[in-house]
């Protein structure tokens, strides 16, 4: 079974599942964040994304394996008196090894990583979904690979096995846009890894995607079976009989948008917590080797509001749909720890001058309200977020993080002692949440 021959055309399963787990491996070591133990809440909506290239090798091995099984093959022979399921059954089990075991063998790294940081039952519900989802993506484009004529297959097929993937994205972004319906539930992928702290599996949706994409990778085996006979008879009536036993899983897929199940849920596992003053900051348990790092720079930020800035007994973490002044990111939208701590500071700063109705960072000429807000950033010694300039020498648009040498309102702030900032900052509290800081002030 390792080998299938073809003339001047052998396939060996090795290289399949080679090809596969090289590409997991690598796109998954590339999309995982680089913090701190993310755990498999984060990591299989990341896999999931990762379904595109995975799904344009299988169309093309598909397209190579397949391509000689046509009604202008010369080298059919004897393989017309074979059954369609013995024609097709050393390719079929050979693509859908190389999907299951290439993917395991690439994501095994990563998987390892995740449960080693705890895992739970529920966790191995959407990891199934990832392989069933497999399953059913290899033998959609051995179908399409039966259908499409001639070398035209080895682009065709490809094509039609990612189309087909993207498909429910683009009919929820494009033609369910503002419906109040959706058709990710039952996607391949989401277009998004919606999925990571603070939100959890929605147990309910991953067994209606469990059940569909079982119903139809299995709908399109015998679809196979028929567009098979197709490819070697050239009978349209054959193709027409495959396609109709997709009926069900679109009738499924129609059903589950008038649906719309919800796809993800806030997380209400154990979480861990430290104070910091005044403050409690939590973290679910998966990242609290986080906490120590966390609590020293939240110290040092505090050190330098003044008394009563911040109410006591808030909880910094991450929201669970209220929104205060000291809410964390979700971190599993960025792709290492610095940018995620940057982001999620410079929110926390701005946070504390909105009044009702007005941001600092929607000011009209809110410069130098962010002027105080970096000030706070720099003097703590935080992460602060990149800025984007325009180098009019070379035309191209460069990243760059404020310092004091930029803004001589920023200098005069950072060089202030302790004392002197707290009652500066007093003064200025009701200016600078609306927006009314002057350059005159900074002194």
């Amino acid at each position: 079974m390792s080998k299938l021959l073809y003339p001047q055309r052998p396939i060996r399963l090795y290289v399949l599942v080679g090809l596969i787990a090289m590409i997991c491996f690598i796109q998954s070591f590339l999309l995982i964040p680089t913090w701190a133990d993310p755990d498999l809440r984060v990591i299989i909506p990341y896999l999931r994304e990762e379904m595109v290239l995975p799904s344009v090798v299988l169309g093309f091995f598909a397209a190579i394996m397949l391509q000689p099984q046509n009604s202008r093959s010369v080298i059919l022979g004897s393989i017309t008196a074979l059954s369609p399921w013995q024609r097709i059954r050393p390719f079929a089990i050979t693509l859908w090894t190389g999907a299951l075991l290439g993917s395991l063998l690439g994501w095994s790294y990563i998987l390892t990583r995740g449960m080693n940081n705890g895992w739970r039952t529920v966790d191995l519900l959407p990891l199934s979904v990832l392989f069933i989802s497999l399953f059913a993506c290899s033998t959609l484009a051995m179908v399409f690979a039966s259908l499409t004529p001639g070398k035209s297959k080895l682009v065709l097929a490809p094509l039609l096995t990612v189309l087909t993937v993207f498909a429910p994205v683009f009919i929820n972004r494009i033609v369910l846009n503002n419906t109040g319906l959706s058709s990710i539930s039952l996607g391949f992928i989401w277009g998004d890894n919606f999925v990571s702290y603070p939100s959890d599996f929605v147990v309910s949706t991953e067994l209606i995607r469990a059940t569909y994409f079982l119903l139809l990778g299995l709908c399109g085996f015998y679809a196979l079976i028929k567009t098979n006979v197709y490819a070697i008879s050239g009978r349209k009536t054959f193709a027409i009989q495959g396609m109709a036993f997709f009926i069900p899983p679109l009738l499924v897929f129609a059903s589950t948008i008038a649906m719309s199940p919800v796809v993800v849920k806030y997380y209400e596992g154990p979480e861990s917590c430290v104070e910091v003053g005044q403050q409690n900051l939590c973290l679910p348990v998966a990242q609290s080797k986080l906490l120590p790092r966390l609590k020293k720079q939240f110290t040092d930020y505090f050190a330098q509001l003044p008394d009563g800035w911040i109410k006591p007994g808030q909880t910094i973490g991450l929201s669970s749909g209220t929104f205060n002044e000291l809410t964390l990111f979700n971190p599993g939208s960025f792709s290492t720890l610095e940018e995620w701590e940057a982001r999620s500071f410079t929110n926390s700063v701005h946070s504390l001058f909105i009044v009702p109705g007005r941001s600092a960072q929607a000011c009209e000429e809110g410069e130098l309200t962010t002027t105080a807000i970096n000030s706070i950033l720099i003097r703590a010694n935080l992460p602060m977020e990149t800025t984007t300039a325009f180098n009019i020498e070379t035309g191209q648009e460069v990243e760059h993080t404020i310092t004091v040498e930029d803004d001589p309102n920023l200098a005069f702030l950072v060089k202030l002692p302790t004392s002197r900032y707290h009652e500066w900052l007093q003064n200025h509290r009701k200016v600078i949440s609306e927006c009314r800081l002057t350059k005159d002030m900074f002194k």
